[in-house]
Protein backbone atom coordinates (compact mmCIF):
# COMPACT_ATOMS: atom_id res chain seq x y z
CA UNK A 1 0.00 0.00 0.00
CA UNK A 2 1.36 3.23 -0.82
CA UNK A 3 1.51 6.35 1.37
CA UNK A 4 -0.86 8.32 -0.42
CA UNK A 5 -3.84 5.28 0.18
CA UNK A 6 -2.59 4.74 3.17
CA UNK A 7 -3.01 8.47 4.50
CA UNK A 8 -6.89 8.29 2.74
CA UNK A 9 -7.82 5.67 4.00
CA UNK A 10 -6.94 6.22 7.85
CA UNK A 11 -8.26 9.97 7.49
CA UNK A 12 -11.18 9.13 5.31
CA UNK A 13 -11.91 5.69 3.73
CA UNK A 14 -11.98 3.87 7.35
CA UNK A 15 -14.98 5.97 8.10
CA UNK A 16 -17.13 6.50 4.55
CA UNK A 17 -16.21 3.34 3.05
CA UNK A 18 -18.81 1.06 5.59
CA UNK A 19 -21.57 4.01 4.17
CA UNK A 20 -20.89 3.90 0.85
CA UNK A 21 -19.59 0.55 0.45
CA UNK A 22 -20.75 -1.44 3.15
CA UNK A 23 -17.49 -2.29 4.04
CA UNK A 24 -14.29 -0.84 5.21
CA UNK A 25 -11.36 -0.73 2.74
CA UNK A 26 -10.10 -3.66 1.64
CA UNK A 27 -6.26 -2.40 2.37
CA UNK A 28 -7.19 -1.40 6.20
CA UNK A 29 -9.03 -5.24 6.30
CA UNK A 30 -5.77 -6.58 4.90
CA UNK A 31 -3.78 -5.01 7.74
CA UNK A 32 -5.84 -5.18 10.63
CA UNK A 33 -7.44 -8.40 10.05
CA UNK A 34 -9.30 -10.28 12.77
CA UNK A 35 -8.90 -7.14 15.23
CA UNK A 36 -11.52 -5.10 12.43
CA UNK A 37 -14.91 -5.73 13.13
CA UNK A 38 -17.04 -7.30 10.04
CA UNK A 39 -20.40 -6.49 8.57
CA UNK A 40 -22.91 -9.11 8.34
CA UNK A 41 -24.63 -8.72 4.43
CA UNK A 42 -27.63 -7.29 6.24
CA UNK A 43 -25.57 -4.50 8.29
CA UNK A 44 -24.07 -4.50 5.31
CA UNK A 45 -26.70 -3.72 3.00
CA UNK A 46 -28.18 -1.26 6.18
CA UNK A 47 -24.99 0.62 5.74
CA UNK A 48 -24.31 0.79 2.00
CA UNK A 49 -25.97 4.02 1.00
CA UNK A 50 -27.68 5.14 4.91
CA UNK A 51 -26.33 9.26 4.20
CA UNK A 52 -28.43 12.01 2.87
CA UNK A 53 -25.21 14.03 2.89
CA UNK A 54 -21.44 13.89 3.46
CA UNK A 55 -19.72 17.02 4.61
CA UNK A 56 -16.42 17.18 5.04
CA UNK A 57 -14.76 18.84 7.91
CA UNK A 58 -10.93 19.08 7.75
CA UNK A 59 -8.82 22.47 9.21
CA UNK A 60 -5.34 21.12 9.88
CA UNK A 61 -2.95 20.04 6.86
CA UNK A 62 -1.35 16.82 7.93
CA UNK A 63 1.86 16.26 5.80
CA UNK A 64 2.50 12.25 5.62
CA UNK A 65 5.27 10.06 5.63
CA UNK A 66 6.18 6.19 5.44
CA UNK A 67 6.25 4.81 9.25
CA UNK A 68 7.06 1.06 9.22
CA UNK A 69 5.77 -1.00 11.93
CA UNK A 70 8.20 -1.38 15.03
CA UNK A 71 6.33 -3.53 17.86
CA UNK A 72 4.50 -6.43 15.94
CA UNK A 73 3.55 -7.71 19.23
CA UNK A 74 1.06 -5.15 20.29
CA UNK A 75 -0.15 -3.94 17.14
CA UNK A 76 -2.48 -0.37 17.28
CA UNK A 77 -4.54 1.67 15.07
CA UNK A 78 -1.62 4.30 15.70
CA UNK A 79 0.75 1.72 13.56
CA UNK A 80 -1.63 -0.36 11.76
CA UNK A 81 -1.30 2.30 8.58
CA UNK A 82 2.05 2.50 8.71
CA UNK A 83 1.67 6.29 8.48
CA UNK A 84 3.37 9.04 10.36
CA UNK A 85 1.81 12.71 10.32
CA UNK A 86 3.06 16.41 11.23
CA UNK A 87 1.02 19.34 11.59
CA UNK A 88 2.05 22.87 10.64
CA UNK A 89 0.54 25.29 13.44
CA UNK A 90 1.33 28.49 14.47
CA UNK A 91 2.42 28.96 18.33
CA UNK A 92 2.12 31.63 19.91
CA UNK A 93 5.22 33.53 20.03
CA UNK A 94 5.12 36.50 22.56
CA UNK A 95 8.56 38.14 21.49
CA UNK A 96 7.22 38.99 18.07
CA UNK A 97 6.42 42.54 17.05
CA UNK A 98 2.26 43.11 15.87
CA UNK A 99 3.88 43.63 12.36
CA UNK A 100 4.94 40.18 12.07
CA UNK A 101 2.13 38.60 14.56
CA UNK A 102 -0.15 39.46 11.54
CA UNK A 103 2.04 38.55 8.74
CA UNK A 104 1.04 34.75 8.42
CA UNK A 105 1.81 34.06 4.30
CA UNK A 106 1.70 30.22 5.22
CA UNK A 107 -2.13 30.93 5.63
CA UNK A 108 -2.77 32.88 2.87
CA UNK A 109 -0.97 30.55 0.76
CA UNK A 110 -3.15 28.31 1.60
CA UNK A 111 -6.59 29.62 1.18
CA UNK A 112 -5.16 30.09 -2.03
CA UNK A 113 -4.10 26.86 -3.02
CA UNK A 114 -7.51 25.09 -1.13
CA UNK A 115 -9.84 27.16 -3.27
CA UNK A 116 -7.74 26.82 -6.36
CA UNK A 117 -8.48 23.07 -6.00
CA UNK A 118 -12.09 23.46 -4.70
CA UNK A 119 -12.16 25.47 -7.96
CA UNK A 120 -11.06 22.69 -9.99
CA UNK A 121 -12.91 20.26 -8.00
CA UNK A 122 -15.90 21.69 -8.95
CA UNK A 123 -15.64 23.07 -12.79
CA UNK A 124 -13.77 19.36 -13.92
CA UNK A 125 -15.00 16.83 -11.69
CA UNK A 126 -18.56 18.28 -11.11
CA UNK A 127 -17.66 17.80 -7.10
CA UNK A 128 -21.07 19.85 -5.74
CA UNK A 129 -19.32 22.55 -2.98
CA UNK A 130 -22.21 24.83 -0.77
CA UNK A 131 -19.47 26.65 1.10
CA UNK A 132 -15.90 27.41 2.41
CA UNK A 133 -15.90 27.93 6.11
CA UNK A 134 -12.30 29.03 7.58
CA UNK A 135 -11.06 27.81 11.26
CA UNK A 136 -11.24 30.00 12.63
CA UNK A 137 -12.05 33.69 13.03
CA UNK A 138 -9.83 34.38 16.10
CA UNK A 139 -6.98 32.89 17.54
CA UNK A 140 -9.37 31.11 20.66
CA UNK A 141 -8.41 28.30 23.46
CA UNK A 142 -8.49 25.00 22.28
CA UNK A 143 -9.22 22.53 24.19
CA UNK A 144 -6.19 20.41 23.26
CA UNK A 145 -3.57 23.66 23.33
CA UNK A 146 -5.00 26.29 25.19
CA UNK A 147 -3.99 29.98 24.05
CA UNK A 148 -0.42 28.09 23.17
CA UNK A 149 -1.53 27.81 18.86
CA UNK A 150 -2.66 30.64 16.88
CA UNK A 151 -4.73 29.79 13.63
CA UNK A 152 -7.08 32.47 13.61
CA UNK A 153 -7.65 35.22 11.04
CA UNK A 154 -7.99 37.64 13.30
CA UNK A 155 -5.38 38.19 15.44
CA UNK A 156 -5.82 38.39 19.39
CA UNK A 157 -3.49 40.51 21.90
CA UNK A 158 -3.61 38.35 24.86
CA UNK A 159 -1.45 41.19 26.67
CA UNK A 160 -3.89 43.64 25.93
CA UNK A 161 -7.22 42.93 26.74
CA UNK A 162 -7.73 40.94 23.85
CA UNK A 163 -7.70 43.79 21.52
CA UNK A 164 -8.32 42.11 17.98
CA UNK A 165 -6.33 42.64 14.72
CA UNK A 166 -6.66 41.50 10.88
CA UNK A 167 -4.15 39.53 9.67
CA UNK A 168 -3.00 39.21 6.22
CA UNK A 169 -5.11 35.94 5.69
CA UNK A 170 -8.60 38.47 6.69
CA UNK A 171 -7.56 41.30 4.45
CA UNK A 172 -6.94 38.53 1.68
CA UNK A 173 -10.01 36.79 2.00
CA UNK A 174 -11.89 40.06 1.99
CA UNK A 175 -10.47 40.64 -1.51
CA UNK A 176 -10.32 37.79 -2.90
CA UNK A 177 -13.44 35.61 -1.73
CA UNK A 178 -16.36 38.17 -3.36
CA UNK A 179 -13.99 36.91 -6.40
CA UNK A 180 -14.76 33.59 -6.99
CA UNK A 181 -17.52 32.47 -8.85
CA UNK A 182 -20.56 30.42 -7.45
Amino acid sequence: MDICDATTTNLFRRFLDPVTSGQYPHSMRSIVKERLPTFTDEEAKLLKGSFDFIGLNYYTTNYAAHAPVVDTKNPHIATDMMVKYSRIDEKRDDTLSLWESLSDHKRVSYHHHHLCFLKKARKEYGIDVRGYFTWSLLDNFEWASGVFVRFGNIYVDYKDQCKRYPKLSAEWLKLHLPKIEP
